[in-house]
């Protein structure tokens, strides 16, 4: 009976780290554009701890080393589909802008 029960059971669910890169970036306006790509497997975790390390090394980079703040929320785009138009790949992005305290 447990060997049917386990059998029938969902399959866990497997977590996959995103890796973050900067996609754009204009040192006129401080503003960064951070993306991950990831496919359609699994479920995937965003830690902004990853973000922030990216974000903060530009920012630095630029002269600008108070952090960053987010400008609106994360923005999901398919950049890959089937033929019969699922979506396979998927990019996740967030805006942020370089702070300099006065």
């Amino acid at each position: 009976m447990a060997a049917l029960l386990a059998a029938c059971a969902a399959p866990t669910p497997t977590h996959h780290r995103t890796n973050w890169f900067l996609l754009d970036a204009n040192r006129a306006d401080r503003i960064l554009t951070t993306a991950a790509d990831y496919g359609s497997r699994g479920n995937w975790e965003i830690h902004r701890a990853d973000i922030a390390r990216v974000v903060n090394e530009k920012c630095a980079e630029w002269g600008y080393n108070d952090g960053a703040s987010a400008l609106g929320d994360v923005e999901s785009t398919c950049i890959g589909k089937t033929f019969g138009r699922r979506c396979t790949r998927t990019r996740l992005s967030i805006k942020y802008q370089c702070i300099k305290k006065p």
